[in-house]
């Protein structure tokens, strides 16, 4: 193997790794820069874990004020619960 093959050959590596390692900096950036434009769009639309739990949660009530029997059951279960009881 001649010198010059040997260096094609290093050259060759090098480039390769130089590749890779920008292909995963680019990919980093591109993840953090995602991550915060997410995050500064929900807190801009007030969206986000918070508000769905609130949405959620009153959706729920309004559910369970609806229904008789299932405020009831649901009162039973958390007595039981509170209690140690199983239903």
């Amino acid at each position: 193997m001649s010198p010059h093959d040997i260096e094609q050959r290093l050259i060759g590596a090098a480039y390769a790794y130089l590749s890779f390692a920008v292909l995963t900096v680019a990919v980093f950036i591109a993840a953090l820069v995602c991550h915060v434009v997410g995050s500064w769009c929900a807190r801009r639309n007030e969206v986000g874990p918070d508000r769905l739990w609130e949405e959620v949660d009153a959706h729920l009530a309004e559910v369970i004020a609806a229904d008789p029997q299932l405020s009831a059951g649901l009162d039973r279960l958390l007595n039981n619960v509170r209690k140690g009881d199983q239903p």
